[in-house]
């Protein structure tokens, strides 16, 4: 399992347990969010590299025919 996947479940679960003050729904939180990484990393190590990949991709903007360019603002 990636280093970046498993603080993320670190955050999601402290993130549980200050919403709800429950230390048993952060640490359950923290175990299913585990088994689930851990079953997609099992079945393809590279699951995460792709996930991210496909996240940082930028789309089409909308004013690219205007501008001939992807561009945020005028």
């Amino acid at each position: 399992m990636r280093y970046e996947v498993f603080a993320l479940n670190g955050i999601l679960a402290v993130i549980g347990f200050i919403a709800t003050s429950s230390f048993m729904l952060g640490l359950g939180v923290f175990g299913v969010v585990h088994l689930v990484s851990a079953y997609l990393c099992q079945r393809d190590p590279y699951i995460f590299h792709i996930f991210e990949r496909r996240i940082s991709k930028r789309g089409a903007v909308a004013n690219i025919t205007f501008w001939g360019a992807r561009s945020y603002s005028p």
